[in-house]
């Protein structure tokens, strides 16, 4: 529906007119929604496996192929009337959305204040076409967020299996995720500086040593306000029982690179990941997608930066060591591993691939 209000003010600014939901706005990005979730199936499979992993570990969010039926359905049963229909629903779902709750508007950036004003106008032009009367937020309870984590319990093995929707994609590809903890200070810098401790290795074995492919990476990430450790790769060549299993016999391999780092070695990497997060942002863009990355997690750690320099920088090796064991290595007391599989073409895995050990799952 905002996608379609935005379309509708370009519409309208260019015949000069006021801005309004107009049908060819909604018809035309009902059009974008379908195609982009029709070439999602058509993506590399590493990326497939990321989107993939985020559904998996995010609370509450609709898989893209569910909502590509709906509009599937809404276009067969509309036919020619599709926009207008359409238009029709959303117009109905923002008067019950304005029944219960208020729009606000933030510009971000380096627009003035009249010129933001501006675009809060032509943005709120096409929703006013719904005629409601939304409550104003003084009259509105809003609560503190309070973000929510999604952390499986220690000891968790669980395998997420998927089968290429591209009958052309001969490739396979795995994304192991190791969750440390929920997001906090401590956590995000004990993560960010595994994850750079282990991306070059897991290159260099890998993708240079094994030749499993082009498509190898190992790094920290953050899903559903957990962090861990996650290891990407995608193959040609190997089985997703063969990926799986290379993949622990490399954090096997990294376990002992840690044990074997000197003190020396581990400073400068470490003063790396430091230098790297004061560097200053390149664009406007990626200062405002970092601010609202902060909102729509509702964890609101808008010195996320400067408070991960501080901590980091007293990080040790001993403590590194001690959150792999505990954590990340094969076999250790807290591990939490999942591993999202896509497997080759339309074809599925052998029951007993991977680790016998790990629960299994068809998505």
């Amino acid at each position: 529906a905002a996608a379609a209000a935005r379309d509708a003010v370009a519409d309208e600014a260019a015949a000069g007119t006021s801005p309004s939901l107009s049908e060819q706005a909604v018809g035309r990005q009902s059009r974008r929604r379908t195609e982009t979730y029709v070439n999602n199936d058509l993506s590399p499979l590493y990326h497939l496996s990321m989107i993939e992993a985020g559904y998996t570990c995010s609370d509450g969010q609709y898989h893209y192929k569910d909502k590509l039926d709906i509009l599937r359905a809404w276009q067969a049963q509309d036919g020619d009337d599709h926009p207008r229909l359409l238009r029709a629903r959303l117009l109905e779902h923002a008067r019950k959305l304005f029944s219960t709750c208020s729009a606000r508007i933030l510009v971000f950036g380096n627009a003035s204040e009249a010129e933001a004003r501006e675009l809060a106008a032509a943005v709120r032009a096409p929703m006013r076409a719904a005629k409601a009367c939304p409550p104003s937020p003084a009259d509105l309870a809003l609560p503190a967020m309070t973000p929510r984590c999604i952390l499986p319990p220690a000891g968790t093995n669980t395998r997420v299996v998927i089968p290429c929707r591209n009958p052309k994609d001969n490739n396979g590809a795995i994304n192991v995720r190791l969750f440390l903890g929920p997001d906090t200070v401590a956590t995000s810098a004990l993560t960010a500086i595994i994850g750079g401790l282990a991306a070059q290795p897991a290159f260099t074995q890998l993708r240079t040593k094994e030749a499993l492919g082009y498509i190898v990476f190992a790094g920290s990430f953050r899903e559903g306000n957990a962090v861990g450790l996650r290891v990407i790769v995608q193959s040609a060549t190997m089985t997703a029982r063969q990926l799986e299993d290379r993949c622990e016999s490399f954090l096997w391999g990294f376990r002992a690179t840690l044990a074997s780092m000197t003190e020396e070695r581990f400073i400068e990497n470490r003063d790396a990941s430091v230098a790297k997060r004061r560097e200053a942002l390149a664009s406007v863009t990626s200062a405002a997608s970092k601010v609202w990355f902060e909102i729509s997690d509702g964890t609101m750690r808008f010195s996320r930066a400067a408070e991960e320099v501080r901590a980091i920088s007293k990080l040790t090796l001993s403590q590194v060591r001690e959150a792999f064991d505990r954590a990340f290595a094969p076999g250790a007391p807290q591990r939490r591993r999942l591993a999202i599989i896509m497997t080759e073409g339309e074809g599925a895995p052998d029951a007993d691939s991977g680790d016998a050990g790990a629960d299994t799952a068809a998505a």
